[in-house]
């Protein structure tokens, strides 16, 4: 068998033997997470936290109004094929002197629920489930999926909602996520803006034929510019942020063209129209008007 005697830790036991000394055995799996590999190499995401019974343990029934008072954790895929990742949840071991006066392992798992792209604080909405690990009253348990680009939060949980209890939980990605705990439960209250009282989600499924007014206010030939960029991008299959995120490009891109043309026709202005002369505020208002209106 290769049994080294050297003082390495390494032994050798029968099983019977094994039996009457131990009551658990842990299988680890190393996940390369080295910069510098010729291997595949992960990306670790590693939080603390715990059950406790101050608000944030709400069991494991999805269903349930509770169930998202339980800890959330966000991370987003960026890559544009769906991406492998490996989630791990390990809780506190539980030793014989501690089960002897009733404590014991939680029965613990966790969900994976897709939310908003743009979603910055804690869920109050569920959202579509993605995946749902198994529920073992263990030490670690661990599952692993695939996800297309976009939002998720992991939600670790116990089966018992007044459950309580620390817990680890490692995140392991193909490429950086951003992962972090969402703690905040709505945006924070200025001295203008009142207290949150009802939260919304919207989904838009389409858009068609969206276009600026014709009397919107501002530069006619920006606004025009912006109506046929608008209407190229409606006949993209594009979601709602792609689509503004194209519209206030498009504006800003146009607003500095504006300025750009209006700095030149100033310069010009200065050098070719003598100081002093009737027609400099005739002259200047004209131009100014070309600009405005050319295409």
């Amino acid at each position: 068998m290769g049994v080294k005697f050297d003082k390495e830790g390494e032994f050798w036991m029968s099983f019977e033997e094994w039996t009457k000394n131990f009551t658990d055995v842990d299988i680890c799996h190393f996940v390369n997470t080295s910069f510098f590999t010729l291997k595949k190499s992960w990306t670790e995401t590693i939080c603390f936290s715990k059950w406790s019974s101050a608000g944030r343990n709400g069991g494991n029934n999805w269903d349930s109004l509770s169930f998202l008072s339980n800890p959330q954790y966000m991370f987003d895929i960026t890559t544009e094929t769906p991406d492998t990742i490996m989630v791990s949840l390990e809780q506190r071991d539980v030793t014989e002197g501690r089960v002897a006066v009733g404590h014991e392992k939680n029965t613990i798992g966790f969900y994976i629920m897709k939310v908003e792209r743009n979603r910055q604080y804690r869920i109050h909405v569920k959202g579509e489930q993605m995946f749902k690990s198994q529920f073992l009253k263990s030490r670690n348990v661990f599952g692993t999926c695939a996800l297309p680009k976009g939002r998720y939060v992991i939600i670790p949980c116990c089966a018992n909602a007044s459950a309580v209890g620390d817990f680890m939980l490692r995140l392991y990605t193909s490429n950086k996520t951003a992962g972090r705990e969402l703690t905040l439960e709505s945006p924070k209250t200025g001295c203008c803006s009142g207290k949150v009282k009802l939260v919304t989600t919207i989904n838009v499924e389409k858009l068609d034929g969206l276009a600026l007014p014709e009397k919107a206010k501002g530069n006619p030939s920006k606004n025009q510019k912006l109506r046929a960029h608008t209407r190229r991008l409606c006949n993209k299959e594009l979601t709602i942020y792609e689509f503004m995120d194209q519209v206030v490009g498009t504006q800003k891109m146009l607003a500095k063209n504006y300025r750009a043309k209006q700095a030149t026709l100033k310069n010009s202005r200065s050098k070719n129209v003598p100081a002093g002369t009737d027609n400099t505020r005739h002259n200047g208002s004209m131009a100014t008007n070309n600009i405005l209106t050319e295409d």
